[in-house]
C-alpha cells in the first residue's frame, strides 16, 4: 500500500507534466521563476535545464521540416524557412511521440498564416514534398498479375476496380508546383518560373528506391483519382464521358501504370 498513489497525488503529476509538455512546446518565457517541477539540480538552475528539452525540441522540428521538405526551404530561403519551423513549433498541437511526423500539420500552418502571402503556392508545394515523402516511405503491396485482365470483354473491362500500390499519390494544383520542385537545387536568381495561369496535376510513384514525380493532363488526374477512390473503370469513363467528347487513351494509361508498377493486387 504504501507505494500506491493517491487521487490527489497522481493530480499533481499529471498537472505538472502537463506543464512540461507546454514548456518544452512554447519555450520558457512564460514559466515562473519558481516552479516545483523546475528545480535546480547538479549547480544548473531548473531553467537552465528544462531550455535544453525546449532547445531541442525546436531543433528536432526544423531538422525534420528540413529532410522532407527541400523545395519550400529552398524557395522561403535559409533564414525564413529556420523562422518559420520555430513558430510552427510553438503552434503545433502535439498528438504522438514521433517527431519525424512533425510536418504532418505545415500545409495547414501556411494556410492559416501569412507564410503564403508572397508564395502563394507554398501550402500546395508543401503537400507536394508531403506526399513525395510518404511514397518513398510506403510498403509495396503485392504485383499486379496482367493474366487477369487477358481476354477480357468490353463488359469485363468496365467492371474492373484497380488497386493500386500505397506509394501511388497524386496532387493537384493550381500553380506549377511540380516546375518549382524540379527547380529546388537551382539558385533562387536563376529561377524563372512563370505562375499564373499554370496549373499542375502531378502523380508521384516509386520504382525501387526512387520516387518520381509526372506531369498529369487534367483527364488522366481525373481518371486516377477516381479508380483511387474505388470507382469501376466503366464508372471513372462515364465520369470522364461528361467532362469531354474526345476519345479517352485509356489503353496507354493503363499500359503506363502497368509497366511502372502501379497497380497492386487483382483487378
Amino acid at each position: 500500500k504504501s507505494d500506491m498513489v493517491s487521487a490527489g497525488e497522481l493530480k499533481k503529476i499529471l498537472e505538472d507534466q502537463r506543464r512540461m509538455k507546454t514548456l518544452v512546446h512554447q519555450g520558457l518565457k512564460d514559466a515562473p521563476e519558481t516552479a516545483e517541477f523546475l528545480n535546480p539540480q547538479g549547480g544548473a538552475s531548473g531553467r537552465e535545464r528544462m531550455a535544453v528539452y525546449s532547445g531541442g525540441y525546436v531543433a528536432r522540428i526544423q531538422e525534420s521540416l528540413t529532410e522532407t521538405y527541400e523545395a519550400v526551404k529552398h524557395v522561403m530561403g535559409e533564414a525564413s524557412f529556420l523562422g518559420m519551423a520555430e513558430s510552427y513549433a510553438e503552434a503545433r498541437s502535439s498528438t504522438g511521440y514521433n517527431l519525424s511526423d512533425a510536418s504532418s500539420g505545415l500545409e495547414v500552418f501556411f494556410e492559416k498564416t501569412d507564410w503564403k502571402k508572397n508564395l502563394p503556392f507554398l501550402p500546395d508545394l508543401t503537400r507536394l514534398e508531403r506526399l513525395i515523402a510518404g511514397s518513398f516511405h510506403a510498403f509495396a503491396g503485392k504485383s499486379f498479375d496482367s493474366s487477369i485482365v487477358a481476354g477480357l470483354d468490353e463488359n469485363g473491362w468496365n467492371q474492373l476496380q484497380f488497386e493500386f500500390q500505397p506509394f501511388v499519390k497524386i496532387v493537384r494544383s493550381e500553380w506549377p508546383i511540380l516546375d518549382i520542385w524540379n527547380a529546388r537545387k537551382t539558385p533562387l536568381k536563376e529561377m524563372n518560373i512563370p505562375l499564373i495561369g499554370r496549373p499542375q496535376n502531378v502523380l508521384i510513384y516509386r520504382r525501387d528506391l526512387e520516387v518520381y514525380c509526372k506531369p498529369m493532363e487534367k483527364l488522366e488526374y481525373e481518371m486516377l483519382s477516381a479508380l483511387l477512390e474505388g470507382k469501376t473503370l466503366g464508372e471513372a469513363c462515364e465520369s470522364l464521358a461528361a467532362m469531354t467528347n474526345e476519345e479517352l487513351p485509356v489503353a496507354k494509361w493503363f499500359s503506363f501504370w502497368s509497366s511502372n508498377g502501379l497497380l497492386s493486387g487483382d483487378a
